[in-house]
């Protein structure tokens, strides 16, 4: 969760949320403490008995505390296997016992994990591995973009930047000159974006309807 919708659900409830990290191959795998320092945009660290590293995104190789890379997690509370699919377990399970999440993200100095995103949002530009959250946030920080998503397009070997935002916009290039980190290549405006049954952002949705965003000659720079 952001920090402007933890604050709302703060300031409308008196309640504090307790973020955490969970999948169905683990259960819970990190908690922020349910007493102890709750960092705000983050899952906390391993749960007892188990253990988190991150991985560089291309080598695999395990990555120093703050940089971003593949997350991965090893304990008890991880299951052996996915049932009568032994390509997508070799895949996901390593030998010596981390399971790839299929997140990204990075660990603090003390051991609380950030998650960044998934590692299929990644977009891979010319100039290296761009965070598609990165730039969500920024945009999200506008007083007139009420949700924002970010999703790289193909473009021969490597990807488009393309933001697809909600709320009071009327002119998206006016959005751009506002960034100050790394912008997109181009921004639609829609209604609404597309989620699941359990409010989970549909991406690849994202991705397919939008496959010819940079066909045309129009783009935002």
């Amino acid at each position: 969760m952001s920090d402007r919708v933890l604050d709302a659900f703060e300031a409308n409830t008196g309640l504090r949320v307790l973020e955490r990290h969970g999948m169905t191959e683990a259960s819970i795998t990190a908690s922020n403490p349910l007493e102890g320092e709750r960092r705000a945009g983050s899952v906390g660290p391993a749960i007892e008995g188990s253990d988190i590293r991150i991985v560089a995104l291309g080598s695999g190789s395990p990555v120093a505390s703050g940089i971003l890379g593949r997350v991965q997690f090893r304990g008890p509370n991880i299951c052996h296997g996915y049932w009568d699919n032994p390509e997508k377990t070799e895949e996901a399970f390593h030998p010596d016992g981390w399971f790839e999440t299929g997140d990204v993200g990075r660990l603090d100095g003390d051991g609380y994990l950030w998650i960044e995103g998934r590692v299929q949002d990644m977009i891979r530009t010319d100039e290296g591995y761009l965070n598609a959250r990165d730039i969500e946030l920024a945009l999200e920080d506008l007083p007139d973009v009420r949700e924002a998503a970010v999703v790289g397009i193909p473009q021969g070997q490597s990807m488009r930047v393309l933001a697809i935002v909600t709320g009071d916009v009327t002119d998206p290039a006016s959005l751009t000159a506002r960034l100050t980190g790394p912008r997109p290549d181009r921004i639609v405006i829609a209604e609404s974006l597309p989620r699941n049954a359990t409010g989970k952002m549909q991406k690849r949705l994202l991705r397919e309807a939008h496959a010819d965003a940079f066909a045309a000659a129009e783009e935002i720079t």
